[in-house]
């Protein structure tokens, strides 16, 4: 059965429907889902087993359950349709996805890359475009994964990196390595104009808080740890304008710290630094800053 299970499989069509995955790790962060002698055989010229491959797959009603043996944390994301084609076990793959993840809808259809390609860590083109929270998201760049030594997923890297979420555009690189306690990402980005009334969820016409009523995620400050470089031409709101905002910092432990990063507003330089600290859905901020010959009548 195991030869058969994760030997060199083509399948035609995989058809599931009401799927429960469960992806644990235990007290040591090793994934279930890694496979002494199966997965990192090499016994064939030097090349990794492959996982089965299938030329069409439709899910319906899948339920990913992510279980972590090292700090007790469960996250639970849910999909109604999962539709993979390719026209050939080597071409990209045509996708189609619905899914929700806290609680508002995602719709997703484009390309991804080969399996066979991510398997041997080629890699490919990612082009995704759709709808988030009602609202238009596109992604696009070179997607490829790197395995460990017992032949899991070590990581996974985007680069030229295009990510659009209603208007607000970012471009870039970043990669995302697995096996500590948290996933560790590296990010360089640039992003071009964000209006924050734009991404605001109040009506114009709602009580004036100069577009900055959307929540902060803190609680995402626990998730991951990295490093992060980040420029923004410039950030607008009804009553005061960034420009040439560029910050830099690190994120550990559910803290942020922030380098000393940079920013323009109304004429003069701003200088700030500290940390930012993640307390449940609330955060323990931190900062010292500066601002060098602003003009003061351009804010008020």
């Amino acid at each position: 059965l195991v030869p058969l299970i994760f030997g060199d499989l083509e399948i035609d069509r995989v058809e599931l429907q009401d799927v429960q995955v469960f992806l644990e790790t235990d007290r040591t962060g090793r994934g279930n889902w890694v496979f002494d002698g199966l997965a990192g055989d090499t016994s064939n010229d030097g090349d990794t087993t492959s996982l089965p491959l299938a030329q069409v797959v439709a899910i319906r009603d899948i339920q990913i359950i992510q279980r972590d043996g090292r700090n007790g944390s469960e996250n639970v994301y849910t999909a109604s349709v999962l539709d993979l084609a390719a026209e050939d076990f080597s071409g990209p793959l045509v996708s189609h996805i619905v899914a929700e993840i806290d609680g508002e809808a995602l719709e997703l259809d484009g390309s991804i890359p080969a399996l066979r390609g991510l398997i041997s860590g080629d890699g490919g083109r990612l082009d995704l475009a759709g709808s988030f929270d009602a609202r238009k998201v596109e992604v696009s760049g070179n997607l490829s994964l790197s395995k460990d030594k017992a032949g899991g997923i070590a990581g996974i890297r985007l680069s030229d990196l295009t990510a659009d979420y209603d208007g607000v555009t970012a471009k870039g690189d970043a990669t995302a390595t697995f096996g500590a306690e948290r996933p560790f990402v590296i990010a360089d980005l640039a992003l071009g104009s964000i209006d924050t009334t734009k991404l605001s969820k109040m009506s114009p016409a709602g009580p004036d808080l100069n577009g900055l009523d959307i929540p902060i995620p803190f609680e995402l400050l626990s998730k991951f740890d990295g490093q992060f470089k980040l420029t923004i031409s410039q950030v607008s709101t009804p009553k005061m304008e960034l420009r040439d905002v560029q910050a830099e910092g690190s994120v550990k432990d559910g803290i942020l710290t922030l380098t000393p990063s940079s920013a323009v507003l109304a004429d003069g330089a701003v200088a700030v630094k500290g940390t930012i600290g993640a307390r449940g859905n609330t955060g323990d901020i931190a900062l010292k800053g500066s601002w060098i010959q602003g003009d003061l009548g351009k804010l008020l």
